[in-house]
């Protein structure tokens, strides 16, 4: 069964969409079973971006979005993601500049970033943006596969993104993105909001809980300043914090406001981890549209160079990063990560 909020439902399995999963989730088998028992001549990364080339050169239908979850549930175990990082850590030892493999692990590496809203974002594989393979005439042709990791971070934005009438409770502020995604909860538990823009005006209308009554939010276009688009508006909460656990998966559509908590108790001890693909863009900036509270927007508009802070890590920062993911994937436990390989700060495109 997928978890996921009723407006992302998909359709019951078709005898196709039961093609398709088979055989992306046999491929996806048959890469890990491989590199284990042939890793001198294997190419698994590469092997990766073909099952996900056949993936985006499908036409948007029930049958690729079945296609995507299946893709996040086969690699979103925690022993299969581990074995993935161990790939890519391999990968980037063994093959040398000018080699297939050796470029998208240098791709993955320039993707990877912290938010100060509470997660450690970095890339698995990803596609390159090219007019041939998109679908519909998106103007965004980039497809990503991605993992997370929701540590609570050290930033002077937590107090204006705590969730209203909740303690402990860290949370990004409610977003729109420009692109369908699939996502598997690898490991932990979390939970999720679902918004609907208020249309009538009602400025009280708000959940039992009265999150947002009465505050009027801004829509700005993507996660740091400095922000040129900005619309009031006010949200109406139709699905409140739903909770997804470990082997959970769902798909979003781009119409999806939602938002995720972080624990800072539990969060901290044993962060939640999620593995996400992402497809083309429907739109040109391929902003996710976030939705600020007036606290918030301030800190932004008084701090516009935020991201010129960041720094992106260095090949054997993002090495140390990996390693550390794989112990707590392996162990269970933060004892044997450093917590600075999931807290560095790094430069985030949006």
């Amino acid at each position: 069964m997928i978890r996921r909020p009723p407006r992302s439902t998909l359709s019951s399995s078709s005898a196709a969409s039961d093609v398709y999963k088979r055989q992306t989730r046999d491929a996806l088998v048959q890469i890990f079973e491989d590199w284990q028992q042939f890793r001198e001549d294997a190419t698994p990364i590469t092997r990766v971006r073909a099952v996900m080339d056949r993936l985006r050169t499908m036409p948007q239908s029930p049958e690729r979005r079945q296609a995507m979850v299946t893709m996040v549930r086969t690699i979103g175990t925690p022993d299969r993601l581990a074995c993935y990082l161990e790939m890519q850590l391999d990968s980037d030892l063994r093959y040398p500049e000018g080699t297939d493999e050796k470029y998208l692990v240098e791709k993955a590496k320039r993707y990877k970033t912290v938010s100060a809203f509470g997660h450690c974002h970095m890339a698995l594989c990803k596609t390159d943006k090219d007019e041939r393979a998109g679908t519909l005439g998106a103007p965004h042709h980039e497809w990503s596969l991605a993992f997370s990791v929701w540590k609570p971070v050290s930033s002077s934005f937590v107090e204006s993104v705590t969730k209203r009438h909740l303690d402990n409770v860290l949370i990004e502020p409610p977003h729109k993105h420009p692109y369908e995604f699939a996502s598997k909860i690898v490991k932990g538990s979390m939970r999720q909001s679902v918004y609907t823009l208020d249309s009538d005006g009602d400025k009280q209308a708000a959940s039992s809980e009265e999150r947002y009554k009465g505050v009027a939010l801004t829509c700005v276009d993507g996660a740091w300043p400095p922000h040129e688009k900005r619309e009031e508006c006010w949200l109406r909460v139709t699905e409140d914090r739903v909770e997804l656990k470990e082997g959970d998966a769902y798909y979003l559509t781009t119409d999806v406001i939602h938002d995720v908590e972080i624990d800072l108790e539990k969060d901290v001890v044993s962060p939640h981890v999620t593995v996400i693909m992402h497809c083309e863009s429907d739109k040109p900036n391929r902003s996710t549209e976030f939705f600020m509270e007036p606290a918030l927007l301030k800190k932004h508009d008084d701090n516009p160079k935020i991201k010129d802070t960041f720094h992106r890590l260095s090949s054997d920062a993002w090495r140390s990063c990996l390693e550390g993911i794989v112990k707590y994937l392996k162990c269970g436990n933060l004892e044997a990560v450093s917590y600075t390989h999931l807290t560095l700060p790094t430069k985030r495109i949006v």
